[in-house]
């Protein structure tokens, strides 16, 4: 035997993969290496002259067969997965690799099978299913309780909004009493506004965009975000003197300025520091915008940007690339949840980030928002509604506290009430004093029957029937299966007096059928 003989064979016993050889003209074993030896646990004498089915698991048959085919097809076959069967029965999970040797005529005179052992590699992509379904699992948990807390939330607001609401207008402008209540009306109408993010995350909020003006969003904000940094960071502005007029949803763009503003300050810690928010246009060439974060989700043009840089401790290189992932954090104590929010509020707007951080010299993110060519909106249309003319509204909610504010609003106006406390109620209600009720007022969401199904019972009783949905979650959801149905509305909670005249307005004035 020559010394590349000997070479060959050498490279053959001792190769990382399992080998064996196979004669094409009745499948049998014509030699194989150490490692397949090992590997099954058979000798080297039991398994030559096998036919090479031999080895494989009798689950993985007609895939063999499969791979027998397109060798005689081609002389060469693959499988990314099968399985062998080892002596004890122990099952190995292997890719497949077969190759042939021809002659001068190109007939096949030899084949060879490797397989390499591949459980390793499937443990691991087991274990990172297993831990996105547990991350999976855990959004959708931590999605479900945002829901929940925002939708008990609000029912609590609709009883604080109301009754300040209420008072504001009982007591006169001169009072002493009157800003305190209107303070305590503003903060309200702002929780509400936190709400609504909560049910953003838990999506069960769907998008509300309107034109607005980013540098007056970020001015509005300057009390609330002073308050939420360290004392010891002292918090600069630099917004742009003209408008930057952009199409979003305000809510959103406030948790992004509270997300990075809140990231800023836990960089800086219990040191001193600053950070600073600006506002701007900018122009962006197709080159910046490929260095950005989000590039396939924007195009060269003209750019509102939100800029916030903070003094703190700068991200390390290594955790650049990881800090937009849900969970990842550098912190003690928090969920990793903000800036992968940030990212995602800021592609569902068509917009792109670009991150600057150098370690122990601060970070810059930069969020490049779409323009919008339209004009700001009001920020509330005008109330319109009329007196009342005798008309029976009926209340329908199981909230007690609800109930108490929306009557106490409704009969301060002139209106008749009558109150349920759930739809069961609200139906046997309606049965028996139907004649006598002008509209319903009805909660979606309630013990032993929602409000969708007590309004649909209510309308078999009368097609005509007048109703208004209200719910702390999102008209959307809760209306989704009765759009285009008349004599129907909705009102989102926590709602004030002008909204709900409004609308008890619009639903009574509506034409007969």
């Amino acid at each position: 035997m020559s010394v590349q003989d000997d070479f060959y064979k050498s490279f053959y016993e001792e190769a990382p993969d399992m080998l064996c050889s196979v004669d094409p003209a009745d499948g049998r074993i014509t030699t194989c290496n150490q490692r397949l030896v090992d590997s099954l646990g058979y000798t080297r004498d039991e398994i030559v002259g096998q036919h090479i089915s031999f080895v494989y698991d009798p689950g993985c048959i007609k895939q063999v067969d499969r791979a027998f085919e397109s060798f005689i097809s081609t002389g060469e076959a693959t499988d990314p997965h099968i399985v062998l069967r080892k002596k004890d029965g122990e099952r190995i999970d292997v890719s497949l690799r077969v190759s042939s040797h021809r002659d001068e005529s190109g007939n096949i005179i030899a084949s060879r099978s490797a397989w390499r052992d591949i459980g390793a590699e499937l443990e691991v992509s087991r274990l990172e299913l297993e831990l996105k379904i547990q991350k999976a699992q855990k959004m959708e948990s931590l999605a479900l309780l945002a829901g929940g807390i925002a939708h008990d939330f609000n029912n609590l607001l609709v009883s604080i909004l109301g009754n300040a609401n209420m008072a504001v207008s009982e007591i006169a402008i001169e009072s002493p009493v009157a800003e305190k209540i209107q303070a305590i009306e503003t903060a309200a109408k702002r929780a509400a506004d936190l709400t609504k993010q909560l049910l953003a995350y838990s999506g069960s909020e769907s998008h509300q965009k309107r034109v607005f003006d980013l540098s007056a969003v970020v001015a509005e904000m300057g009390h609330l975000l002073d308050v939420a940094i360290s004392k010891k960071v002292v918090l600069n502005f630099g917004l742009a003197e003209d408008a930057i007029l952009v199409l979003g949803d305000v809510t959103q763009i406030r948790q992004v300025i509270m997300n990075l503003l809140t990231n800023g300050s836990d960089a800086i810690g219990v040191t001193s520091g600053m950070i600073t928010i600006r506002t701007g246009l900018q122009i962006a060439t197709a080159d910046y915008l490929e260095g950005t974060l989000l590039p396939q989700n924007v195009s060269a043009g003209t750019y509102g940007y939100l800029e916030v840089s903070d003094t703190g401790s700068g991200i390390d290189a290594s955790d650049l690339e990881f800090i937009f992932d849900p969970f990842f954090t550098t912190k003690a104590s928090g969920h990793g949840l903000g800036l992968a929010a940030v990212i995602g509020i800021v592609r569902a707007h068509g917009g792109t980030m670009q991150v600057y951080s150098e370690a122990g010299n601060g970070t810059t993110f930069k969020v490049l928002l779409p323009l919008s060519e339209e004009s700001v909106d009001p920020d509330q249309p005008g109330s319109l509604f009329r007196a009342p003319q005798g008309e029976h509204i009926l209340v329908v909610d199981d909230e007690d506290h609800v109930q108490a504010v929306t009557v106490m609003m409704l009969e301060s106006y002139g209106f008749t009430t009558s109150r349920c406390s759930d739809g069961r109620e609200a139906v046997a209600y309606y049965q028996e004093h139907g004649d006598a009720i002008d509209l319903v007022l009805i909660d979606v969401t309630m013990p032993h029957m929602d409000g969708i199904t007590a309004f649909r019972k209510i309308q078999s009783i009368n097609p005509n029937v007048r109703a208004i949905l209200m719910s702390g979650y999102n008209e959307q959801q809760a209306t989704n299966t009765l759009i285009g149905r008349a004599k129907l509305s909705f009102i989102q909670k926590p709602f004030i007096v002008d909204d709900l005249l409004s609308c008890i307005t619009r639903v009574l004035d509506e034409d007969g059928d």
